[in-house]
């Protein structure tokens, strides 16, 4: 598992130190108004406890990052990855004050970029709740294709984009590409 970024934004992986920032996320009820009811303490500290074993085996079945700032290293949220066979669904928390900042059009992409590398995963897929329209802009501003339908069921929404239409895309120009794809 390894660090990239851009100019403006390096996603590292989260480790023992990032417990504060995984449970103030998953705790905040901004934050996770889109995504579900906000944890208790506990199971925030339970949930960070099992993800950092995950990010410690060798196997790809579930990845987290912590996006920070370059220039400051102020903690701007996370991102994951969890496999689903030959699928991998993403997802994003960021901070309150990190949401609208274009962090999403800017990681998304990177982690495609690392997911589709580094693994034999042939489609990524994200799921959100109909509400959520900062996520809906996002996917369609990096071309997804909307899903039909969600395992989540009524009042969730989904966007996807395949290993070879990644690629295809990847190889021409893209008004949304960050200028720097460096991996470290």
């Amino acid at each position: 598992m390894r660090a990239f970024g851009t100019e403006r934004l390096w996603v590292r992986p989260l480790g023992t130190g990032d417990q504060a920032l995984y449970c103030r996320l998953y705790t905040h009820h901004d934050v996770m108004k889109h995504v579900g009811q906000p944890l208790t303490y506990e199971a925030a500290r339970a949930g960070f406890a099992h993800v950092c074993r995950s990010n410690e085996q060798g196997d790809f079945l579930h990845r987290c990052w912590v996006i920070s700032e370059r220039g400051t290293g102020l903690e701007a949220g996370i991102v994951a990855v969890t496999r689903h066979g030959e699928k991998a669904e993403f997802g994003m928390l960021l901070l309150p004050q990190w949401q609208a900042k274009g962090i999403g059009k800017e990681v998304v992409p990177l982690l495609m970029d690392y997911v589709f590398r580094t693994s034999e995963i042939s489609e990524m897929f994200n799921c959100h709740r109909l509400e959520n329209t900062g996520v809906v802009r996002v996917m369609q501003a990096l071309q997804f294709e909307a899903m039909e339908t969600t395992a989540r069921g009524e009042g969730w929404g989904g966007w996807r984009r395949t290993r070879s239409q990644w690629s295809a895309a990847r190889n021409r120009p893209h008004p949304d590409k960050p200028t720097t794809n460096s991996v470290a």
